[in-house]
């Protein structure tokens, strides 16, 4: 297995496992968020649950304590009430009905209890002196020396058991034997709270989910002993918050049951959730990519089937153009000497056919380059009126001939020169009028032609292809244009043809801006629409093509010239031989480019003034042969001849370093002309193209002219 595919197979796999762990990854990160977050939330509840019970506690406390300063306000007001046992009872049973956790209140006179409520459960506590309770001792004289009110407890209470809250206030009434101090000490009001229903009121409300623990025994607030919960609390980092009392103050403590990091209950949904969406996520990733690769797989195979393709058909071009030469050579050169009027007739068929075959070629071609987009479009300024009538003359006689009428009906208003590919508008009206001609037995044909101003420099041009011949059938006509569709068989044994033009037509004008439509009915006749943009230019002399004048007589147009032939095909060989020495050339003919490189390096080659460079040689092909020459510095003009047409090819000979390219079959005259006109820029130190855009070797022809040994 080759490292190629082996990448292939692994890079879903691969793709898909880093996927998953970028995914999951994520669902740690986002697992990390909700807990921070969680735990945010977790801190603002218990915050908000202290502040509640802090508030129960404070109301709740502060309540009863409230209690003691209202005993202690009375009785500084009305002191008879303590020795008066049935008012301080209804005084005290007002008291703890209306409050409840009010376990009994009782009045002291000086340290000494003298009066207490419910009188019966703590009736043995009368006449006991408060200062002779040992833990109590500190207490009673904090009361004493205060007017505030004092806090104690929680403490074990002798009566009844239990643990309780006690709540004193310090007793003081006017004094009439010292004015200035203005009273004196008379005794306590005590009110004692039982210490588990007030901390039952307290945390009620409070979550189970919380650890909760109080300290301040005494009124002490942090500095006291803890009463509720467990101390160790302070380990686990508790949230505390005083409660603000009326005789001390307490700090309450809280922590989550489970600790301050506890996960989030959303954290499993997140993680099945997360699992199963990177799980998901990695297998369409790597169900992407193994469409990816495999869209790029038939992507390649798809490119290399063309250019398989593209290599066949140049290859086929070659074997065809090459042996296609040499009939049409030989044939014309046949017409000149024979006279038999059968002869002619048979060379006419030669012709014929020979022509037909390379219309083929051309389509098949021309097809190709489409479908590979390598289509160029060359763009230069010449004369519409004069390329519509040379069609119809082109075209007139074999109308003539089917008994049809040939006409074109130009309007005023189309412009004469225009900026646009006059080869590909020739083509397309050739193909459109060549087809109305052949599907016409009677009527006429006719090319209509238009033109409607786009802006002030752009116009579209219509050429309508109009016929009265056997027509479309409508179940055809949809797919007129699809390559290879004719009528059906018949038609093409009985017209021939590739079917092939028709999309070349339309390929053609969208690469010009337009399009190709049509409308047709049977036995009535068809019209193809044909539209393109192009710049309209002003009209001005075009400059004179002096080619026909030249064309005229190429007797002798090479007189005096050597020129190299580099051909392996002896069919050729003999056909361009002929003809170059027919125009008084002297040829020296070599069969591959090994053979040119050593002529052009003899003594002989100083004499050459052209090579003509087949460039499909066997053992040194025309571009290696080309290139070499060009290295050793021989500035000669070189043609290539070759039977690829595909503009690739084109350019790779420009590039090896051939001046100009020059297609097979080959035109005998414009094969001369071009010869002669590169001798003569040579021998002027004219390049034979843009100097801008030509290699070095050509740009030093003008430092260093070889003079033509004829002077």
């Amino acid at each position: 297995m080759s490292l190629k595919s082996l990448s292939s197979r692994l890079a879903p796999w691969i793709g898909g496992g880093v996927t998953l762990l970028i995914c999951l990854a994520g669902v740690l990160l986002i697992e990390s968020f909700e807990n921070e977050r969680y735990h945010h939330e977790v801190r603002a509840n218990v915050v908000q649950e202290l502040g509640l019970i802090r508030s129960r506690a404070e109301s709740a406390v502060n309540a009863r304590m409230s209690l003691t300063i209202a005993l202690r306000a009375f009785v500084s007001s009305d002191p008879s009430v303590a020795s008066d046992p049935e008012r301080f009872g209804r005084l005290g049973a007002t008291m703890i009905s209306a409050t409840p956790g009010i376990r009994n209140i009782a009045l002291s006179r000086g340290t000494t209890i003298c009066n207490v409520w419910p009188y019966e459960p703590n009736k043995e506590a009368l006449g006991v002196d408060l200062l002779e309770i040992p833990h109590q001792r500190e207490a009673i004289e904090h009361v004493m020396s205060t007017k505030d009110p004092v806090l104690a407890g929680p403490l074990e209470l002798i009566q009844g058991g239990g643990k309780a809250f006690i709540n004193r206030a310090a007793i003081f009434t006017p004094d009439p034997d010292n004015p200035e101090k203005g009273e004196k000490y008379w005794g306590i009001a005590a009110i004692v709270i039982d210490g588990q229903t007030l901390l039952d009121e307290v945390l009620q409300a409070a979550p189970k989910s919380l650890e909760i623990a109080i300290r301040g025994k005494d009124g002490m607030g942090a500095e006291g002993e803890y009463f509720y919960g467990n101390a160790g609390i302070e380990q686990r980092e508790p949230i505390c918050q005083s409660i603000s009392l009326l005789g001390g103050s307490w700090q309450i403590l809280a922590a989550p049951m489970h600790g301050w990091q506890a996960h989030s209950p959303y954290v499993y949904s997140i993680r099945i959730l997360g699992g199963i969406g990177s799980i998901l996520i990695a297998l369409t990733l790597g169900c992407l990519i193994t469409a990816n690769i495999r869209s790029r797989d038939a992507k390649l195979v798809a490119e290399d089937a063309s250019r398989a393709k593209t290599q066949f058909l140049g290859r086929m071009s070659h074997e065809i153009r090459t042996p296609l030469t040499a009939i049409s050579g030989f044939t014309e050169e046949l017409r000149n000497v024979v006279k038999s009027e059968d002869a002619l007739e048979h060379i006419e068929v030669i012709e014929r056919n020979s022509d037909h075959l390379m219309l083929i070629v051309n389509d098949i071609l021309d097809v190709t380059q489409i479908e590979s987009r390598k289509m160029k479009i060359n763009h230069t300024r010449f004369d519409l009126i004069s390329l519509i009538n040379d069609v119809v003359a082109l075209y007139k006689p074999q109308a003539e001939r089917n008994g049809v009428e040939f006409r074109a009906v130009i309007a005023d208003d189309v412009p004469r020169q225009i900026l646009s590919d006059p080869v590909r508008i020739r083509q397309v009206l050739m193909n459109l009028v060549g087809n109305a001609i052949k599907f016409t037995n009677e009527g006429h044909v006719e090319i209509a032609v238009k033109s409607r101003s786009l802006d002030l420099a752009m116009s579209e041009i219509e050429f309508a292809v109009r016929d009265t011949g056997i027509g479309i059938s409508s179940k055809v006509l949809p797919d007129i244009f699809e390559p290879f569709v004719q009528e059906d068989a018949s038609t093409s044994r009985r017209f021939g043809g590739t079917g092939l033009g028709l999309v070349i037509c339309r390929s053609l004008c969208r690469c010009l801006g337009g399009d190709v439509s049509v409308k047709s009915e049977i036995q009535k006749g068809s019209e193809f629409i044909a539209t393109i943009r192009a710049e309209v230019r002003p009209e001005r002399a075009l400059a004179e093509d002096t080619s026909r004048s030249r064309r005229s007589s190429t007797e002798k147009a090479l007189a005096g010239r050597k020129i190299l032939l580099a051909e392996d095909g002896i069919d050729n060989q003999r056909l361009i031989q002929f003809i170059l020495e027919k125009a008084g050339a002297e040829m020296v003919v070599v069969e591959n480019g090994e053979e040119a490189l050593e002529m052009m390096n003899s003594r002989e080659g100083a004499t050459v003034d052209l090579i003509l460079m087949d460039m499909q040689m066997p053992i040194v092909d025309g571009y290696t042969a080309t290139r070499r020459l060009r290295e050793q510095q021989h500035i000669l003009p070189i043609i290539a001849l070759t039977a690829h047409v595909f503009p690739g090819e084109i350019e790779r000979c420009l590039k090896a370093g051939c001046d100009v390219y020059m297609p097979k079959p080959i035109d005998r005259r414009a094969l001369i002309e071009k010869i002669r006109e590169m001798i003569g820029n040579a021998a002027q130190g004219i390049a034979g193209g843009s100097m801008r855009d030509q290699p070095s070797w050509h740009r030093v022809r003008n430092n260093n002219i070889r003079m033509d040994r004829h002077g």
